[in-house]
């Protein structure tokens, strides 16, 4: 089996990975910029965009020429992975009925991605497709339901905790978005067409106006807490913060769950495609069972070392470090007719 992804699933597929994680990184793991978190998505397109033009690019460029580059990205994609998993077995214990261990609640997701990634890459972009088609539908009701309880004056002061948290918060962003993004080094090879590096710069602009969107929706719907508050308790003002009847959360529960299982299994197909072109003679099921297991391997033992909170600064850094000796090294072995 030979995972694959076209161009137009990849985008799509990034497309959402981006708005999700955008939304998961400045709302609930790692809020520090206060009310400047609708600032971060937007700061984050200027580095992420020339990466992602880069890495349309290099896609052509074969697996010796961007090993050391893929095997980065495989590295960045596992730590990242193992973020989201928590994120959705937190969020899953957060709705049981009964007292589960978080450890149990993410033995089902993993088999669920395991599943999805058996059905390639285009699967996983078309399902894409079919979220950004619901999500403005989902969008409009939310903010139809929630509208006469949101507060602007709760955005004040707009810089939250000023520029240098900004700052620093969009350069987070950027190095974390950058995992979800790897299936545009994956996509299948396609003739040049005019446009499409201005249709790529389109969906990434795009994709970080509506994680800005709804991070300033957020911060409307629940006053922002001048101390830090624990990762629970910045779930529970998303999902069911009291201020709005319960229905109307339903909406937002729907697409916060399906935003973060989309964006898990655009990883998982990321670290599943990546192992295959560092080891082509592996079967594409091999690929994504070990791509899984690693997964929640470093899954289980991110609370051991917390490796991604004490790499998210430098992510950004180090793949742009990467891909730029990656496209060098390409142009300069003639490199510019496969890789341009």
């Amino acid at each position: 089996m030979k995972l694959r992804i076209s161009p137009s699933a990849a985008r799509a597929a990034g497309f959402v990975a981006f708005v999700a994680k955008a939304f998961l990184d400045n709302a609930v793991t790692a809020p520090s910029t206060h009310n400047g978190a609708w600032l971060c998505p937007l700061l984050a397109l200027l580095p992420v965009l020339p990466w992602a033009l880069c890495a349309d690019r290099l896609r052509r460029c074969g697996r010796r020429r961007c090993g050391p580059l893929y095997a980065v990205m495989l590295a960045l994609i596992l730590l990242d992975g193992a973020e989201n998993l928590s994120a959705i077995a937190r969020s899953a214990g957060y709705l049981a009925l009964d007292r589960v261990p978080v450890a149990l609640l993410a033995l089902p997701v993993c088999l669920a991605l395991f599943w999805c990634l058996t059905k390639n890459g285009d699967a996983v972009g078309y399902a894409a497709m079919l979220w950004t088609r619901l999500a403005p539908v989902l969008l409009i009701l939310v903010t139809a339901l929630q509208f006469r309880h949101l507060r602007p004056d709760w955005l004040r002061p707009l810089l939250g905790s000023g520029w240098r948290a900004i700052v620093s918060g969009g350069v987070r962003t950027a190095g974390r978005a950058l995992p979800c993004l790897a299936p545009l080094l994956l996509a299948d090879d396609e003739a040049e067409r005019d446009g499409r590096t201005l249709g790529l710069t389109v969906l990434l602009v795009l994709a970080a106006a509506l994680g800005a969107l709804l991070l300033t929706l957020h911060l409307m719907m629940t006053p922002t807490p001048l101390r830090p508050t624990q990762w629970v308790n910045r779930l529970d003002d998303l999902l069911v913060n009291g201020r709005a009847p319960l229905y109307t959360q339903l909406p937002m529960i729907s697409a916060w769950y399906a935003g973060l299982l989309h964006l898990l299994l655009c990883e998982g197909f990321g670290a599943a495609a990546l192992l295959q072109r560092l080891f082509p003679a592996l079967d594409g099921r091999l690929c994504s069972a070990l791509a899984v297991a690693s997964i929640g391997a470093a899954y289980a033992l991110q609370g051991t070392f917390g490796a991604s909170d004490a790499l998210s600064p430098w992510l950004y850094v180090v793949a742009a470090l990467i891909t730029a000796l990656t496209a060098l090294i390409s142009l300069g072995k003639g490199g510019r007719r496969q890789c341009a």
